[in-house]
């Protein structure tokens, strides 16, 4: 009984989605139990046939729907396809396999996990669901699924070639590798309503792959774990061979999996756009964006700006997926939103295109232009999500501010736009493992990055920002990103050259990914509420805890393979071999490093004594304020505080000498980060800004700026003064000349910088009295310099 019991609630992996309500499908009575019959007269046209998609046409003489959307003419020119025959070998098999266990095996596209035995055994440790069991007899079918079985059958995304062949290939894999499910899991028997006794044999049947892209008319969302709909009661639906399940007007999808204990139940919740309320005084018509997009950039234009994309920003930020955006180019079908975004992202690298160069209409003001459009688009397609929209989301996010814009940080637009980017993320599902999902490999491949994507920008984002991250870490389960997630396929027509810095595409990302892991750990151990308030003012917690975290770094920069590592020329200047993004990789780690050190030192300095509060109202409503709940008299806020006594623009004796050692260690490491930094920032050439730089990094040359100003700031001795101004006047120096050509990145640190003038210091902070000593000594040497020129 336990482990009957045990093998029911673990027995359904959840989450797809379909769209079938057509308009001309609508005659289809529920009550249909058999599959309309096609003449081989009103056979679907050459395009759709290509596409494995259903021909609809709407009236005689006219082209179909598909056609109609892509602008083409329907043809019928294509001869009919031969019936690939059972070959003896996969015969003697499956009927083998039929003897000893029965038939109704899941195939791989079934269960959509890799076709060799080690991606499935990569699955072995994971907490993996089960298809949902179907009744295997031909009467048990229900109309519902007898009618959607028809109209899906013939899409290529779900239909293996040989589901046999491919059944009986994957049960072989899963008996070489000891997966549960391939021997003793074939059949499962499934407890009814009522007395344990009353038990039927149900089994398995092949579930095709199909993706969620291919529902042009539908919206599929995740039905999260307390959703209304329960998937621990959704698991035990009947679902067809594509995962699908009716519900009146919605429609349920499991994306199906194989029965390894662990992984939750997975399911989407698929609903006809028709049904979704739209905004009546917004276009989201497609072709309409098309004719748009097309007006402001030719087609022979466009394909020039995704040859620079997938040259400059796809390295960085593999977010789309090449072999498909190479059909949908072939067959017009790209989602405006995307290509727009895709236009957008590639215009600040048109000086490397000279046909594209000398137009005078590739300018800054196109590419606002075209931004305005997808953020439009975007917004407009809120209510009905799909991975387009997540990937021009992710590429609006990487768009550096306009001028007027730089001098912040952030705007409250964009911390907005993020999350609602996260919430789409989540509709989708992109915080769960696809792996073992009933979509194809390119889709899981494509989701990975898309997730890892999007966590890296919130990571960051959080950390310099000071701001919760948006992703919490018990919230997803990503597998790790591979460098096979990255894989480019076959040679695009959009592709350039071979370029030998671009020879291992998005390679580099996968190590851009695991630095964002670090800066997860940093935040959570030093930087949220919690955290701060428990070590800024402890020495001794801050190191212990800062060592791990150290060693981590340290063993992440030492896994850098050869062609990603920092070299120097025999003559001592820094050199690079100019591969895309090697820069911006070591830039991003000597950050996390500062914000290691900026941590430590909180504690060496005590803060300045806080002044007198006063309260216009009457002072008898102090006893509600939270400081006296706890039993505090007034008189702790004015504690050792007199007028007489103590200046408030003062900082106190840091105490330093209590620390001992380790913090004169601590402090000399901490100015030795910070010269590493001067000096790197100083040594990028052209080459290295000649790539896509994340718009986080242009918040990092403002970090540096103010932990420059801090070393100076609570200097406890002259030495390490002198050393922080020199610091100071150096990082003035190299910023200046870098902003000179690097403006959308160097603007804000410049700007920091400027307002943070060395010798006006002691106007805007309470220096300590190394610092004070330091900046009198420099004013009177340089007003004895001034007299003796005067004279």
């Amino acid at each position: 009984m336990a482990d009957t019991s045990r093998s029911s609630l673990n027995h359904h992996h959840p989450l797809p989605p379909r769209r079938y309500i057509r308009d001309n499908m609508n005659a289809v009575s529920p009550s249909t139990t058999s599959r309309p019959y096609r003449s081989k007269s009103q056979r679907p046209c050459d395009r759709c046939r290509r596409r494995k998609t259903v021909c609809l046409i709407q009236a005689e003489g006219s082209s179909c729907q598909s056609c109609l959307k892509a602008q083409q003419p329907c043809a019928f020119e294509m001869p009919p396809t031969k019936r690939q025959r059972r070959t003896l070998d996969t015969q003697k098999r499956i009927e083998t396999r039929d003897e000893q266990h029965g038939p109704g095996v899941a195939s791989a596209e079934g269960v959509a996990l890799h076709d060799t035995p080690t991606g499935l055994a990569g699955l072995a440790h994971r907490d993996v669901t089960t298809t949902v069991p179907v009744q295997s007899s031909p009467s048990a079918t229900t109309p519902q699924a007898q009618s959607h079985r028809d109209l899906q059958y013939r899409d290529a995304h779900c239909t293996p070639t040989n589901p046999e062949a491919h059944a009986a290939r994957i049960l072989s894999a899963m008996e070489t590798t000891g997966l549960p499910y391939a021997s003793e899991r074939r059949h499962r028997t499934h407890p009814h309503a009522g007395t344990p006794s009353n038990q039927t044999t149900t089994s398995y049947p092949v579930q095709y792959v199909r993706s969620f892209e291919q529902m042009e008319a539908a919206t599929a969302q995740l039905c999260g774990m307390s959703a209304e709909l329960d998937p621990w009661l959704l698991r035990h639906c009947k679902f067809d061979e594509y995962g699908m399940r009716g519900l009146q007007n919605i429609t349920c999808r499991n994306v199906g999996g194989v029965p390894v204990q662990g992984l939750v139940p997975v399911h989407f919740i698929v609903t006809d756009n028709s049904l979704i309320q739209q905004d009546e005084h917004r276009s989201s018509d497609e072709s309409r964006r098309r004719r748009m997009l097309e007006d402001l950039v030719p087609m022979s234009h466009g394909v020039r700006l995704i040859s620079l994309f997938m040259r400059f920003v796809q390295p960085m930020l593999p977010i789309v997926s090449r072999s498909q955006l190479d059909r949908q180019l072939s067959e017009n079908t790209v989602p405006a939103v995307l290509l727009a975004a895709v236009y957008a992202s590639a215009i600040p690298y048109i000086a490397h295109d000279h046909v594209l160069f000398a137009l005078p209409a590739m300018s800054d003001s196109l590419a606002e232009t075209l931004w305005g459009m997808v953020v439009d688009w975007i917004q407009c397609d809120a209510h009905k999500p799909k991975l387009a929209i997540m990937q021009a989301s992710l590429l609006y996010l990487q768009r550096l501010p306009l001028r007027p814009h730089r001098v912040l940080a952030d705007t409250a637009a964009r911390s907005s736009f993020l999350g609602s980017t996260v919430a789409l993320a989540m509709s989708l599902g992109l915080q769960l493992e696809s792996q073992p999902w009933g979509i194809p490999t390119w889709e899981k491949r494509l989701r990975r990055r898309l997730w890892w994507a999007l966590y890296m920008e919130d990571k960051w984002t959080g950390l310099l920002m000071g701001r919760p991250p948006m992703i919490q870490k018990d919230e997803w389960d990503i597998f790790d990103l591979k460098e096979a997630d990255l894989e480019l396929g076959h040679r695009a027509s959009f592709d350039v050259e071979s370029d030998p810095n671009t020879s291992q595409d998005g390679v580099i990302f996968v190590f851009f990914v695991q630095l964002a892991g670090q800066v997860e750990k940093i935040q959570e151990a030093f930087y949220t509420l919690r955290a701060s308030q428990r070590l800024a003012e402890d020495f001794r917690a801050s190191v212990d805890a800062a060592r791990p975290i150290r060693e981590s770094l340290q063993a992440w920069y030492y896994s850098l393979p050869e062609e990603l590592r920092l070299r120097s020329r025999a003559e001592g200047q820094s050199y690079r071999d100019h591969r895309q993004g090697v820069a911006v990789l070591h830039f991003s780690y000597l950050m996390l490093e500062l914000f290691l050190y900026r941590a430590i030192l909180r504690p060496l300095a005590r803060s300045p004594p806080p002044p007198p509060v006063t309260n216009e109202e009457d002072e008898s409503d102090s006893q509600s304020d939270p400081f006296f709940a706890h039993g505090l008299s007034s008189t702790w806020l004015l504690d050792d505080l007199t007028f007489e006594s103590l200046e408030f623009d003062q900082l106190p004796d840091a105490g330093f000498a209590e620390f001992g050692e380790a913090a004169e260690v601590a402090l000399n490491a901490a100015e030795r980060c910070a010269a590493i930094l001067v000096n790197f920032v100083a040594s990028l050439v052209p080459q290295d800004f000649d790539v896509h730089w994340y718009p986080w990094t242009r918040i990092c040359f403002a970090t540096i700026t103010s932990f420059i100003t801090l070393l100076f700031v609570q200097a406890p001795t002259s030495a390490h003064a002198a050393r922080s101004r020199e610091l100071l006047k150096r990082w003035s120096l190299h910023l200046r000349s870098q902003h000179k050509t690097n403006e959308g990145l160097m603007t804000l640190g410049l700007l920091r910088l400027h307002s943070l003038q060395v010798e006006e210091l002691d106007g805007l902070f309470s220096l300590s009295p190394s610092a004070l000593e330091l900046l009198s000594e420099s004013r009177t040497k340089h007003g004895h310099v001034a007299c003796e020129g005067a004279t």
